[in-house]
């Protein structure tokens, strides 16, 4: 499967599980939506999300583990377009890497945090 550009009807996933090296996904095109199926894929930097932070005194927080209360692992201060790479889930939360003005930043991404849709800001 790959994205029908043309028609803008873009492929829209959402993770249920991981492995070492592949995400279990349900996948399909966003404006199709009979077209879904389920399966493996490889984990790669084309797979990722969005954040939500989306005023520019709101600073995101990736956390050390899956949990608000657990230690802030790094600190983006404002928002960025940039795609925030998936590198594995747990429920809904996942552990994301992003190259920010120079340096990776890394930890895990709470779900009220996250925006996949390509068609709206989530706002």
């Amino acid at each position: 499967m790959k994205n029908n550009i043309k028609g803008e009807n873009y492929l829209v996933m959402s993770i249920d599980n991981d492995s070492l090296d592949f995400l279990h996904v349900i996948i399909g095109f966003a404006l199709t939506e009979d077209s879904y199926i389920s399966g493996w894929v490889k984990k790669s930097k084309a797979i990722g999300t969005y954040a939500r932070n989306y005023r520019s005194d709101e600073t995101l927080y990736l956390y050390s583990k899956a949990d608000t209360k657990s230690k802030i692992f790094s600190t983006i201060p404002d928002w960025t377009n940039q795609l925030y790479t998936i590198e594995k889930c747990y429920k809904e939360w996942v552990f994301v890497s992003i190259k920010y003005k120079g340096k990776i930043k890394k930890g895990w991404l709470q779900p009220d945090k996250q925006c996949e849709n390509p068609y709206t800001t989530c706002n």
